[in-house]
């Protein structure tokens, strides 16, 4: 099971005043730099609005921020949670509600979860009835140590791929966020995957 690239990110949710999702607070404030990209998408009629310099990106609106990082290595790592951490210390406490830790994992060998598959009476029945199986989601949520973890596991013909979510709820204050943050997130979601019975590759560094 590998790390899929791109997908470790950092989500906000409160209600942001638009002081602090603007493009010029942001600049000053985490970026610190003015030279700053500005994307826009637009899906089902909605524009999304991101900022990004260099291997991280910001899409900010005023119920949720969210930080991803490009790439991963230990200086991008290290970029990244110094403007997360940027954010944190610039923005007043009580703003933030909730926030998650958010990793995506992928796995092109997929007899594990069809075994699992296979031992349902459902499919047992689908089989029966002369249906083949092309794709299947199913969601968990797990607790440990006070850490509240949303998983989505989705296999196909060719591929099992794993999305883990850390729920932090009923927030009071700004939470401290620094590198260790998310090498600790990385270590766990490592346990979950293999309690799954994968085997986690190491990430090569670019």
């Amino acid at each position: 099971m590998k790390y899929v690239e791109n997908t470790l990110s950092i989500v906000f949710v409160g209600d942001f005043n638009r002081k602090y999702i603007n493009f010029d607070w942001l600049s000053k404030n985490v970026f610190k730099e003015s030279s700053i990209e500005m994307g826009v998408s637009i899906q089902d009629e909605q524009a999304t609005i991101s900022y990004g310099v260099d291997d991280i990106i910001i899409i900010p609106n005023q119920k949720k921020i969210v930080f991803q990082i490009k790439g991963m290595n230990d200086n991008k790592l290290e970029h990244f949670s110094e403007c997360v951490c940027s954010f944190l210390n610039n923005i007043p406490e009580r703003l933030i509600s909730a926030y998650g830790i958010n990793s995506n994992y992928t796995e092109e060998d997929t007899l594990l979860i069809s075994k699992e598959i296979d031992s349902l009476d459902s499919q047992k029945g689908l089989v029966r009835n002369g249906f083949n199986l092309l794709g299947m989601t199913s969601r968990r949520q797990i607790e440990k140590k006070d850490i509240i973890y949303n998983i989505s596991i989705s296999t196909n013909t060719n591929m099992t791929s794993i999305s883990i979510n850390e729920d932090y709820q009923g927030i009071k204050e700004n939470p401290k966020i620094n590198k260790e943050t998310f090498i600790k997130h990385f270590e766990r979601t490592k346990e979950i995957i293999e309690s799954f019975g994968f085997i986690m590759e190491e990430s090569e560094d670019e």
